[in-house]
């Protein structure tokens, strides 16, 4: 017979060694900031609000709000970017340590996954099965 789980918990237990939560260090983002509250809310809302004037609107029927722009306004389509990247070990917080150590983690989080996309209102932006490309004079990217 081999070790039982319970038997190897009470030889970590004996040796010194105590299951603990892993923590990560505190992370502050700023979007709290006064001046980024300051600016949020007299600037950025402010022109949003302007901005979704010109912004298609969907009806509950799935339709979109054909309601005329004024003249020499163009439609604004909101295209929103979304990244998350995935790491091996990402969920392990608790670990076996020794009483008198402490962990030292990795500085480096090594290779990840990274998974990114454009939204816009109705669904998610996707190229077309082939596109071919030529560059114009003026170095833009001509699609044909």
């Amino acid at each position: 017979m081999g070790l039982t789980a319970s038997a190897a918990v009470a030889w970590l237990k004996k040796l010194g060694f105590e299951w603990k939560e892993l923590r990560k260090g505190v992370y502050i983002d700023g979007h709290e900031k006064r001046e980024v509250i300051f600016y949020r809310q007299q600037c950025f809302l402010p022109q949003w609000k302007e901005f979704e004037k010109r912004m298609p609107k969907w009806l509950p029927s799935g339709q979109i709000d054909t309601t005329p722009l004024l003249a020499g306004q163009r439609l604004l389509i909101p295209v929103a970017h979304d990244e998350c990247t995935f790491h091996s070990n990402d969920g392990v917080d608790h670990r076996w340590i020794h009483k008198n150590k402490h962990l030292i983690r990795k500085k480096s989080r090594e290779q990840g996954l990274m998974v990114s996309d454009f939204i816009l209102p109705c669904h998610r932006l996707e190229m077309p099965e082939s596109v071919s490309q030529t560059v114009t004079k003026q170095g833009r990217l001509s699609h044909d």
